[in-house]
């Protein structure tokens, strides 16, 4: 999806990678097997946990000094990352105790669409017109976009970058089970 030597506006970035979690969400559920939707589960709890890291990290902080209006939709779309977090602990757990979580995925699946269209029909739009370099914030959200997937980033870690409270015991290659 991502090609290597390309440069990315980092709003496109940030656009293809919702498109990306929802047909992730849509490949969930269409998937019958419970075996194939924990594999599908399993991609798109990382690819979350993935694109909160690339917000926290970089897309907010930078956009955080154009100005308030962008401050208080950042500071949504941080409490909108919160309860996604926490949404995600739910399926976990369910998932430790073997209980099906499909009902969760779909409230997270709510949670995400909330959290997208604000993005997308306010932050985003002001990114563009802000003056910040949009192509080496881009490079930027690649870039660590390759090393966290090369450091193994999993559904266990927090999109604020840590181990969150109720995974800091989860093994991170324990399989999840829809």
């Amino acid at each position: 999806m991502y090609q290597q030597n390309a440069r990315w506006n980092a709003v496109d970035y940030i656009e293809t990678d919702h498109r990306l979690v929802e047909a992730l969400f849509e490949e969930f559920e269409q998937t019958a097997s419970d075996d194939d939707a924990a594999k599908v589960l399993e991609r798109l709890l990382t690819r979350l946990a993935l694109h909160g890291q690339l917000e926290h990290a970089l897309l907010y902080p930078a956009l955080r000094r154009f100005g308030p209006a962008l401050g208080r939709s950042i500071d949504e779309a941080e409490r909108d990352h919160a309860a996604l977090d926490e949404c995600i602990a739910q399926i976990l757990e369910d998932n430790e105790q073997r209980r099906p979580c499909r009902a969760r995925v779909s409230v997270l699946k709510q949670y995400v669409s909330g959290h997208v269209q604000r993005e997308e029909t306010h932050l985003l739009p002001m990114a563009r017109i802000c003056g910040i370099d949009l192509e080496a914030l881009g490079d930027a959200l690649y870039s660590r976009h390759q090393r966290l997937l090369a450091f193994g980033l999993t559904p266990g870690v927090s999109a604020q970058g840590g181990m969150p409270a109720h995974a800091a015991a989860r093994p991170p290659a324990r399989p999840i089970h829809p």
